[in-house]
């Protein structure tokens, strides 16, 4: 899909293939790296595990801040716009998380909190937390993030259309409304990293909703004044 997206934003032929390859680097290692250091109590003791990314733990995060760097370099490299490389590659990104929840259901990762409703999902005893051994079914958490990606993908490409509202930029719409999903939604995961009390990737949502609000605010109000 990036590949043939690729031309519309001005990236033709091997460039749009190099661009990838290195944005999917960057986002691999990012994404590992953010996984890390959320439990860094963990692997500060056992430090080989770091390197098992077949035993879980990949952050979206992670992948979005390491793919962005990514962006910001090869933009440079490349001369091109680092905003057009965003909102070209911000559909195919959205389809990425979608087909990436699904290694959640294989592994029994990323589900939500003990639940009996019809949609219920089993997870096996040695995948659940420990403070609920004695639940066996629970949200699927990753179904509800997956939906919410639909609805979002669908949204990122009204805004692509001529006449969309998608102003001034697919990627700060998708940083808005993925991380206000992402916000809701963590609440009701099972296995979140709580800080000081906090769960840490609703704290990161938050902020990042501000962030493009303002962004986007700022943007719109300089465009009205030119």
């Amino acid at each position: 899909m990036a590949e043939k997206r690729s031309e519309k934003y001005g990236i033709k032929g091997a460039a749009a293939q190099n661009v990838l390859f290195w944005i999917i680097i960057g986002g691999f290692v990012g994404a590992r790296l953010y996984h890390v250091l959320s439990s860094l109590g963990y692997y500060r003791e056992n430090i080989l595990e770091i390197f098992k990314v077949w035993n879980g733990g990949l952050s979206i995060y992670g992948a979005v801040l390491g793919g962005l760097i990514a962006v910001l370099v090869l933009a440079k490299s490349y001369k091109l716009q680092a905003t057009s490389l965003l909102n070209w590659l911000t559909p195919p990104l959205v389809i990425g998380q979608i087909i990436g929840r699904f290694g959640n259901l294989f592994n029994y990762e990323a589900f939500g909190l003990p639940t009996n409703l019809p949609w219920k999902m089993f997870v096996p005893e040695n995948f659940r937390p420990l403070a609920y051994l004695n639940e066996a079914y629970f949200h699927p958490w990753f179904l509800y993030e997956q939906l919410g990606l639909i609805v979002i993908l669908f949204a990122i490409k009204r805004m692509e259309k001529p006449g969309g509202f998608g102003f001034p930029g697919l990627f700060l719409w998708y940083l808005l409304l993925y991380n206000t999903l992402r916000f809701a939604l963590e609440f009701l995961r099972a296995d979140s990293v709580i800080w000081f009390g906090i769960r840490q990737n609703a704290a990161v949502s938050a902020c990042v909703v501000v962030f493009s609000c303002v962004v986007i605010f700022l943007r719109k109000k300089n465009a009205a004044i030119s």
